[in-house]
């Protein structure tokens, strides 16, 4: 019979470099690898990384000698009144032995829930630590916001803050301005807060996402956003009055993506109108109808940009208003369709009209992804029109360089013609998927 011993030499557990275990362990906490709420529960005992310090000895050692595996922690701030005393006590233990095992690293905190007793220190006992927070999750009311005051001017570490109420409140009249001396700040994530209350050093932020109701609050506070990179909009509710509209300038913007909520059925062509970013490569649009192009068409003619991809969300037929606007985007690579159907006219428009010259619209086109009803054999000639073989791809005076198509269709809808041609295109290069 073999002994504990020679079973610890064979055992490949045992055998792991101790760098490799610590990679595998990484991997049994999901946490780790999301930002903000996707993931269990900080504290809950029964996951990694605790679950890993009750299997042997060395895993244990391991577990509590790699502050990397205690980085990120949540708290649900809610309880019920028979069981807060409890609830509170075991919070608070597993809160300070959580934070002591993370030794000095820097730690992400999620805070949940919509109940802060005044008798619970354990948000004092996370505050403490606030200079080691890099990153912040808020999924609360206004008073655990509150809560955090005594933060103001600690938090040099932290570079992404993320708040999320459950609903929209009512306007207060108190700013609240904790997290507005934050000097690594770059990414905020802001949703329902229609009056743009909290504070933060808007100036140097890199990554802005927020819904709004109200047009002038968003542009006033675009207005300040002077390195800004990406923008997600998500608008949730009339625009408010119109009135006198600022302008935005964006003059570092590279990507920027606008989106509706469920029930809204009108578009941004107002947000559009009235906004500038003369470096924007990337645009991402939410519309049910042609009325957008107007606007997209004037956005991108104002403000001189030289878009690299463009997606269109939910549209209803791709017809001539979007050819004129793409018309607009000579340096386009990638182009997202998602509609109800394309018409003949507007897959002719794209095809190369003769070998060896240019298509006059988007004729850099790489990757095209097509989410509609189509006329099968019309789009399998504008593939064939702008396909380049692999071997050709790199070629400088190569005309087209289209290398992948995105198709929504199921195997059955694929008519013969177009499964033998995209089969044929394939062999010589041609990538391609099947989109659900």
């Amino acid at each position: 019979m073999a002994t504990r011993h020679s079973q610890r030499l064979i055992d490949p557990a045992e055998r792991l470099p101790l760098e490799l275990l610590v990679e595998v362990f990484h991997l049994c906490d999901t946490s780790l690898n999301h930002i903000g709420l996707k993931l269990p529960d900080g504290l809950f005992t029964a996951r990694a990384p605790w679950v890993l310090t009750h299997v042997c000895q060395r895993w244990r050692s391991v577990a509590l000698s790699s502050p990397q595996l205690w980085r990120k922690i949540t708290i649900n701030l809610s309880t019920d009144e028979d069981e807060e005393d409890g609830y509170t006590a075991g919070l608070y233990e597993l809160t300070a032995l959580f934070l002591k095992r993370s030794a000095q690293a820097r730690i992400a905190v999620v805070l949940t829930g919509d109940d802060l007793p005044e008798t619970w220190p354990v948000l004092d006992l996370l505050m403490d630590e606030c200079d080691r927070w890099d990153d912040l999750s808020i999924y609360a009311e206004t008073p655990v916001i509150r809560g955090l005051a005594k933060i103001r001017g600690r938090l040099p570490r932290l570079a992404r803050l993320e708040l999320i109420r459950s609903e929209y409140e009512e306007e207060e009249s108190i700013t609240l301005d904790m997290f507005s001396e934050a000097p690594c700040l770059r990414n905020v994530i802001f949703r329902y807060d229609p009056s743009f209350n909290v504070l933060v050093p808007w100036s140097q932020l890199t990554t802005f996402t927020t819904s709004y109701v109200e047009l002038a609050l968003i542009l006033n506070a675009l207005r300040e956003l002077v390195n800004l990179e990406t923008l997600t909009l998500d608008r949730q509710g009339d625009e408010g009055n119109m009135g006198q509209l600022p302008m935005a300038l964006l003059p570092s913007l590279r990507k920027l993506i606008l989106t509706t909520g469920p029930d809204q059925e009108s578009h941004p062509g107002l947000l559009l109108d009235h906004m500038s970013p003369p470096a924007l490569e990337y645009l991402d649009l939410d519309c049910e109808d042609s009325a957008i192009c107007p606007h997209v068409a004037s956005f991108i003619s104002r403000s001189g940009c030289r878009l690299d991809s463009f997606i269109l969300n939910y549209y209803d037929t791709l017809d001539t208003p979007l050819l004129a606007v793409l018309r607009l985007m000579p340096d386009l690579a990638r182009l997202d369709l998602c509609g109800t159907n394309a018409t003949d006219l507007f897959l002719t428009q794209l095809t190369r009209v003769l070998p060896g010259l240019s298509p006059e619209i988007i004729p850099h086109l790489e990757s095209l992804i097509l989410r509609a009803h189509f006329n099968q054999e019309l789009f399998l000639r504008l593939i064939q029109s702008r396909f380049a073989p692999a071997q050709d791809f790199n070629e400088p005076e190569l005309v087209c360089k289209l290398r992948f198509v995105g198709l929504k269709l199921s195997a059955q809808d694929i008519e013969p013609v177009l499964g033998h041609g995209l089969s044929a295109l394939s062999a010589l290069g041609l990538d391609g998927a099947m989109l659900h």
